[in-house]
């Protein structure tokens, strides 16, 4: 029995390292599978040497690795649970932290019984005995799958039903087998029992979660090529190309400058297709002083833009700054006659970067619904791929009168 759950726990192993995109939630499950065959395997070769008296310098550390990395696995189980859960909602539970003690207890228990044999001993035949207190090392066990029951039942709310099932097994089978062994001291059931459970799960989670975000890069694909299609306006075209036709007569230099500079955005926006990770910061930014760069030979002194860029060793989406930038112009800067400012600034603080866009426009009342305009599909976009390619936020606050100020923020454990 041992040997079809180490069979079936490599190949889980594999089909998870094989992935060419893993997430946090991939990453911990791999942890689990990995100490879950490390305790099966470690279980198989003790009781594969008993009774040969040559291998009890195997045995022991085989029986004393078996235990403290099913105590592990538990804990990582209950981090993974609580990842699956947070890409839904924010939670907060202490379970996860009750476990993490529990395991600590756990392996000193594990280590105790090498000086003092309470739970059990290997005799120099290397024959396996159980101590007195067998019992009480079988309760650890079963109250962390207690506890890993409890937490998902919690969490019962932000889970699917399916997947919330395919969690529970493994806590409720493995607890069942624990029982049992409890009662019948040489049936061994623990082992098929979480390998059944982990099967469970990777059918029904992990391979969902694969087609979830096989979905997702479809709806980031289709948001890259609406902002990209947003941002080459018919009449941002024809008023460039007219004042690159102007400066042909008046400044045939700069008319040639002006040329290279918008062939080089609209292959910028282009490019932008083929990204599915973030971007140096200072390459979006570059693209932003060229897009306003052409912006200023439209506007002329109506329009001045300033830099403030302290911070600039962090990534961020593609088009993500330029389509604020572009807002700050459009919407804020023009319909005033006399003009205003762009300021675009960066920062850090002890968990994040930021970037502030600031103009001294119109502005706008940020608390009512922009409706189906560019404007909001534009901000709505940006927002979708802050979230999903790097963690950020982007907040907007807006008054009539009072110009806008749009905030991104990244998560520094985002950053490329």
């Amino acid at each position: 029995m041992e040997i079809f759950c180490i069979l079936a726990l490599c190949i889980l192993i594999l089909s998870i390292t094989g992935k060419k995109r893993k997430t946090l939630q991939d990453h911990l499950f791999l942890l689990v599978l990995i100490l879950s065959l490390i305790s099966v395997t470690s279980d198989a070769v003790s009781w594969g040497l008993d009774l040969k008296p040559g291998a009890r310098w195997i045995t022991v550390p085989a029986n004393f690795l078996a235990q403290i990395s099913g105590l592990l696995t538990y804990m990582f189980f209950a981090l993974y649970i609580v990842v699956a859960a947070s890409l839904k909602a924010n939670i907060k539970t202490n379970i996860t932290l009750i476990l993490c003690l529990l395991s600590a207890a756990g392996i000193f228990l594990a280590v105790m019984n090498l000086f003092n044999g309470m739970f059990y001993t290997i005799d120099e035949n290397n024959r396996f005995h159980w101590g007195r207190w067998y019992f009480v090392f079988h309760m650890v066990y079963f109250i962390q799958q207690t506890l890993v029951v409890l937490q998902i039942l919690r969490l019962r709310g932000i889970l699917e039903k399916r997947d919330l099932w395919a969690y529970l097994s493994f806590g409720i089978l493995p607890a069942l087998a624990v029982i049992a062994q409890i009662t019948f001291q040489d049936l061994m059931l623990t082992y098929p029992a979480g390998m059944l459970s982990l099967l469970l799960i990777f059918v029904n989670v992990q391979q969902e979660q694969e087609k979830r975000l096989h979905q997702k890069e479809l709806e980031l694909a289709n948001g890259r090529t609406a902002i990209m299609l947003s941002q080459i306006r018919p009449h941002f075209l024809y008023n460039t190309l007219n004042a690159i036709s102007a400066l042909c007569v008046t400044d045939p230099a700069e008319a040639r400058r002006t040329v290279l500079d918008f062939s080089g955005y609209l292959r910028a926006n282009l490019n932008a297709l083929s990204y599915s990770k973030p971007v140096p910061f200072e390459e979006e930014l570059n693209h932003v002083r060229v897009y306003l760069s052409l912006e200023k030979k439209r506007f002329g002194d109506r329009l001045k833009v300033e830099y403030d860029i302290p911070t600039a060793d962090f990534s961020v989406p593609p088009l993500s700054l330029q389509p604020l930038a572009e807002n700050a112009v459009i919407h804020g800067i023009t319909p005033r006659p006399s003009g205003g400012t762009v300021h675009i600034q960066t920062g850090k603080t002890g968990t994040a970067f930021f970037i502030v866009v600031t103009d001294d426009g119109v502005g706008f009342d940020s608390g009512q619904p922009l409706g189906e305009s560019t404007t909001h599909i534009g901000i709505d976009n940006v927002r979708q791929r802050l979230a999903a390619m790097c963690g950020g936020t982007l907040d907007v606050r807006s008054g009539p009168g009072q110009g806008t100020t749009a905030v991104i923020h990244i998560p520094k454990e985002w950053t490329y």
